[in-house]
């Protein structure tokens, strides 16, 4: 017997994983949901497929909750790759991006005749 896979009409899938990604809370809601299934059993590769991390990951998060308990699954701010691009830098790029898009703004609509 084959079991039918539920369709949603709304969303695709790629727009829920997106939906999930994009808040902070839901990533942080899942590594004790990882956590609780890997005690039972399942395999840290399964576990990669579902999370949609790495096996890798998935120990950091084991690692760090037996550390620290829940709190060693908060997202630690200031970890990561660093930028190369200085304040200044920035500011520059934003101002030059606030013109282009002011430029773009003066552009008639496709379609629409311009007279000289």
């Amino acid at each position: 017997m084959v079991r039918k896979i539920k369709q949603l009409k709304n969303y695709t899938i790629s727009q829920i994983e997106m939906l999930f990604e994009s808040n902070e809370n839901n990533i942080v809601g899942a590594k004790p949901y990882a956590i609780i299934q890997l005690t039972r059993g399942y395999g840290t590769h399964k576990l990669e497929e579902i999370y949609r991390v790495t096996h890798k990951q998935i120990c950091n998060w084991a690692d760090r909750f037996d550390a620290e308990d829940i709190a060693g699954l908060r997202m630690k701010h200031g970890r990561g790759r660093h930028s190369f691009v200085s304040r200044e830098q920035k500011e520059e790029l934003k101002r030059d991006l606030s013109e282009v898009l002011k430029n773009l703004a003066t552009i008639p609509p496709i379609g629409q005749v311009l007279y000289l």
